[in-house]
């Protein structure tokens, strides 16, 4: 065993892809939530970074105008020491044939918990 981690575990990969609709959003909350909870954080820490994707893809669930956005692709991975949470915003068919391009991203990257407690 490494910093308290069971033995065999290693790095995590999990995607997720939703479409841009208001029923998918709270499913992202609880998905983030849950996967930085699995990897140790502190339910508060935990919610806090569910609540930064929540902010950060809130535009994407926009109900007022032409959505830019088709859909959202989130991944986490994590690696020995921290983990990663990227947001892909996939456009939607009107706004590549109006140029813009197919995708947007951000990733936040947070230093994983000491597990060694």
């Amino acid at each position: 065993m490494v910093d308290g981690q069971p033995a065999g575990v290693g790095p995590l990969r999990l995607e997720l892809t939703v479409p841009c609709d208001l029923r998918f959003r709270p499913l992202l909350e609880v998905m983030c939530e849950r996967m930085a909870s699995y990897v140790g954080y502190p339910r508060v820490e935990a919610r806090t970074l569910a609540e930064t994707v929540a902010e950060a893809t809130a535009g994407a669930f926009s109900e007022s105008g032409p959505r830019a956005y088709a859909g959202l692709s989130l991944s986490f991975a994590t690696s020995d020491r921290e983990m990663e949470i990227r947001v892909r915003y996939l456009r939607s068919d009107q706004a590549r044939r109006a140029g813009q391009p197919g995708a947007e991203c951000c990733t936040l990257t947070r230093p994983l918990p000491d597990r060694s407690r």
